[in-house]
């Protein structure tokens, strides 16, 4: 059985930040915290014998929020601290208002302009909230050693923070987590995927509001709506899709049937997070830059060797990265339980279906970076305007998903039974560049965990 790939999100119904912000800052911090959407929302997920069981339920009490973040910080303030710390945030994110625009559920605006100067090589400024690094990587570390096997985070250009085993001996050979242990990225991927459809875009003269249709497979069968969704539904996750996230691991055709079942208006006024929103990009990027179709026969076989190395041209050749693999490698860092009394054998993560096009790509957390810092340097991957496009409208980002404040982020999760993996890759304060890869399961998902940690490291400038 495949491992089920997790995505614990939960849905922000949120205001544009430019107003919000000046009605009622505090209000806005409530709905920003990740764990205080307007309702909760539990999600499952299953693969059988081969999956779990998996189920959160949402705080929406922001002080309930901040003590279990100061907790998980390790921190003895008292509450009122962490409010201050919030207000910062808030500061934080809304401190590109005059020219910012926000995303469907984006829960602040995106933090595209540079930092001001703050005479720091360890904080970076926005005019209105600083953020410490060295506060940032040890939140960070305070919150995960001891609770997982192994974890990795890399903050900025220069710091990282590395413990615990990326294998155990009982999965030789024992190998120590660090920058550059090869990681399955899982739904990170997403990211790649968003980035080489932008560039294919604009280079065809294209919107992200443009009809996917006429770059549909010729023989597809398009059910009701089909026609309707547009480049920004796919990449925002609100086009409607309603099969199951998951059929992606089960049959390399869920995209045709998705098509061929079509959609309802009604689901597409809401994101809902669905692998398949990214998989039949594998499907449309042939047709999108003119390669011959090679029929049905051959058309899926041929599309993975595109696609792969089309976003290895156009995402990680620019940047120098030149170990990502959209398939098995040896020694790869595997999914363990919570550390327990006695060892436990480890389970790896498979890659991605459909040429890694929904994730599952393997590459080191030192690569990731690599990646984010081409997108945060400016034109080297994407242009400043693509770059502010993807940030405002949630292009890739979870903030389609739930609320981001101050930052921008993708998560990554696989599962198997106890096991699990999960990955971080995003952008805090417009240029911090921030990656973290864990091999146990957590209790929280780990973009709560990061968005603690710039809590406990920003404060009013």
């Amino acid at each position: 059985m495949h491992p089920t790939i997790l995505h614990d999100m939960t849905k922000a119904h949120t205001s544009d930040l430019h107003r919000q912000a000046e009605r009622d800052a505090l209000s806005l911090a409530a709905r920003r915290a990740r764990h205080a959407p307007a309702s909760s929302l539990d999600e499952t997920h299953s693969a059988g014998s081969g999956g779990r069981r998996r189920s959160r339920r949402r705080s929406g009490d922001l002080a309930s929020y901040l003590r279990q973040a100061a907790g998980r910080a390790g921190r003895s303030a008292v509450v009122s601290r962490f409010w201050i710390v919030a207000l910062g945030v808030v500061a934080l994110a809304a401190s590109c208002i005059a020219g910012c625009g926000a995303g469907p559920n984006a829960g602040g605006p995106a933090a595209t302009p540079p930092p001001v100067p703050a005479g720091s090589a360890d904080r970076v400024c926005t005019s209105s909230g600083c953020v410490s690094l060295s506060r940032l990587a040890d939140s960070i570390d305070t919150q995960l050693k001891g609770n997982v096997v192994g974890y990795v985070a890399l903050i900025g250009t220069s710091k990282a923070v590395a413990s615990g085993l990326a294998r155990t001996a009982a999965d030789p050979p024992r190998l120590a987590m660090g920058p550059d242990v090869m990681v399955n990225v899982a739904s990170v991927g997403k990211m790649f995927t968003t980035i080489a459809v932008l560039k294919s875009l604009t280079r065809h003269h294209l919107s992200i509001d443009s009809p996917i249709s006429p770059f549909l497979p010729p023989d597809w069968v398009k059910g009701p709506g089909i026609n309707t969704i547009t480049f920004r539904e796919l990449l925002t996750h609100q086009a409607g899709f309603r099969l199951d996230s998951g059929r992606v691991f089960e049959t390399d055709n869920a995209a045709r049937e998705q098509v061929r079942q079509g959609i309802q208006q009604v689901d597409k006024r809401a994101a809902d997070y669905n692998n398949i929103n990214f998989t039949i990009f594998r499907d449309m990027l042939p047709f999108m830059e003119g390669v011959p179709d090679p029929g049905p026969a051959a058309r899926a076989a041929a599309a993975n060797r595109f696609f792969i190395s089309y976003v290895q041209r156009q995402v990680f050749d620019p940047v120098g990265v030149t170990d990502a693999t959209c398939a098995p490698v040896r020694n790869a860092m595997l999914m363990y339980p919570q550390p327990g009394p006695g060892p436990a054998a480890g389970r790896p993560a498979p890659a991605g279906p459909s040429a890694c096009s929904a994730g599952g790509w393997f590459m080191t957390p030192a690569s990731l970076r690599r990646v984010l810092e081409g997108l945060i340097s400016g034109n080297s991957l994407l242009s400043d305007r693509q770059r502010q496009q993807m940030d405002d409208d949630c292009l890739g980002w979870d903030c389609s998903v739930t609320g981001q404040a101050g930052y921008r982020g993708k998560e990554g999760d696989f599962g198997d039974g106890p096991a699990g993996l999960h990955t971080f890759f995003g952008i805090l304060a417009g240029t911090i560049p921030v990656v973290v890869a864990v091999n146990s399961d957590l209790v929280d998902d780990i973009s709560a965990m990061v968005q603690a940690a710039l809590f406990a490291a920003t404060s009013p400038r």
